[in-house]
């Protein structure tokens, strides 16, 4: 869910911040979507280079590690509350995040292979598309539950 700003998420309630106030720097509007980690990852494995590839690939787990962590226990609980009916597909999801995970932990251990980094372009390529879609139905319930708030929901 990086698409849109976080402020703008749930009807322009920031839930970044908690009770000491504002969220950190790092998690600044906009963060989240690791689009620039995905096109360096696909350029060093085109090039075959190893090191730049598993370096790419480890701040890849490490931002979508907290990309998941915000959703799993921030916005998909309220999401939930908001509105209960979308509770199965959140769960969808969050099974997508497991799942992710493990696809990413395999394209990095596979890197340790010695195999060229290439080989791994059409796997890493499958899981940015699982994502990307992923995320495209993250802001599809997102826009059902904002619509639900503001009464354009049926």
């Amino acid at each position: 869910m990086g698409r849109r700003s976080d402020r703008d998420k749930l009807g322009g309630a920031d839930l970044r911040s908690g009770p000491g106030g504002p969220a950190a720097p790092d998690a600044a509007p906009g963060a989240g979507r690791p689009d620039a980690l995905f096109a360096e990852t696909r350029g060093a494995l085109r090039r075959d280079d190893r090191r730049q590839a598993h370096a790419s690939v480890e701040s890849l787990i490490r931002t979508l590690e907290v990309h998941f962590a915000l959703e799993d226990r921030v916005y998909f609980p309220v999401l939930c509350t908001l509105k209960p009916a979308v509770e199965p597909e959140i769960r969808r999801l969050q099974r997508e995040h497991a799942e992710l995970r493990q696809n990413l932990a395999t394209i990095a251990a596979r890197l340790e292979e010695p195999a060229a980094p290439s080989t791994l372009a059409s796997s890493f390529e499958d899981l940015v598309t699982v994502f990307l879609d992923h995320e495209a139905r993250e802001e599809a319930i997102l826009a059902a539950v904002e619509s639900g708030l503001t009464g354009g929901d049926a």
